[in-house]
């Protein structure tokens, strides 16, 4: 069965009942004003200076957040890490904060610290859906599957139009084996998000696992009818044509995923595969060959990574999409 997501995108608004992070205080709202502007100029390195040296001169959590978000966006993610636990201690009150601070954790795989702030954020705001799926994503990466279920029947009753909470509770459901409960979830998603392309595929994996095959390519079609480069859905219909005896069309999907940006290696097995039922050996081996380098090449690209003191957020993130991206913290100030 295809793994459901590589990432999980929360794409939750932030209603009315959102808290908003702390405004600056008095003394650091130029500093604030400057490293915005200077930013929107297109120059980080001036706004990550601006910032510092107010820090310096007085600690203010709005200017850590801040902080934390630019870095963030740079994969710095420890520094953003350490600023929001900095600026927790200086707003302890804020959900906002402490949401921001288990988003931080969650990037950096350190799922049990994550869900301890996740739980401060909705202690202090107990209304704050996003904080209730974030909960519900470190639970369930933590091995705490029926506490996570609990903290997204909460999400879904707060936000009942919000795919994402639905996708999440559809997966905490088969989890723990509710195979039609989690269907149901998963159809609730797609229904009220189209572009779900999660959604579509955690869908189409359970239905192959249950002989529903027709249903299950459907499934795999809606997704690369709403993006035709989501590796997942690819790599998961190759799959299905090859265990339905449809090389070409299983061929056709694994080498679409290598002209992608990500060129998933997982192709290049999916390769191999069909060409051993071809019986084509030679062919075979370069494949097993593409796999060793494509995996060579990410991990040189971690190590890069590393030694510039970045890091790539770990693959399970919950962040809010519009305004933010997979590699956004930033939640509105509070003037």
């Amino acid at each position: 069965m295809l793994p459901y997501l590589l990432f999980l995108v929360l794409n939750a608004p932030l209603h009315a009942a959102a808290p908003a992070v702390p405004g600056p205080g008095p003394e650091a709202r130029e500093a604030y004003a400057e490293g915005e502007r200077l930013l929107r100029e297109g120059d980080a390195v001036g706004s990550e200076a601006a910032w510092n040296a107010a820090l310096n001169r007085r600690p203010d959590p709005a200017l850590y957040c801040a902080l934390a978000d630019l870095l963030f966006s740079e994969r710095r993610l420890s520094g953003a890490q350490s600023c929001l636990e900095r600026a927790s201690r200086l707003a302890p009150e804020s959900a906002a904060v402490w949401h921001k601070l288990g988003l931080a954790r969650a990037a950096r795989g350190l799922y049990a610290s994550a869900a301890d702030a996740q739980r401060l954020a909705v202690a202090h705001a107990p209304e704050f859906g996003p904080a209730y799926c974030a909960l519900a994503l470190d639970l369930r990466e933590c091995g705490r599957t029926e506490m996570g279920l609990s903290a997204a029947q909460k999400a879904v009753r707060l936000m009942p139009a919000y795919a994402g909470a639905w996708n999440l509770l559809g997966d905490l459901e088969l989890d723990l084996g509710l195979k039609e409960e989690a269907l149901k979830c998963w159809d609730a998603a797609v229904r009220l998000d189209p572009y779900y392309l999660g959604a579509w595929c955690n869908r189409a994996g359970l239905l192959d696992e249950q002989g529903r095959r027709v249903e299950a390519r459907r499934s795999y079609d809606a997704a690369l009818a709403a993006d035709p480069s989501y590796s997942p859905a690819l790599l998961g219909r190759a799959e299905l044509s090859f265990e339905e005896g449809s090389l070409e069309a299983a061929r056709g999907d694994f080498e679409a995923c290598l002209r992608l940006k990500d060129r998933d290696p997982e192709a290049w097995l999916g390769l191999r595969k069909v060409d051993l039922a071809e019986s084509r050996p030679d062919a075979a081996e370069r494949d097993l060959e593409g796999y060793r380098r494509r995996v060579m090449d990410l991990d040189a690209e971690q190590e890069r990574l590393a030694q510039s003191g970045r890091q790539e957020p770990s693959p399970y993130v919950p962040v809010v999409r519009g305004t933010d991206t997979p590699h956004s913290l930033k939640l509105v100030a509070q003037p």
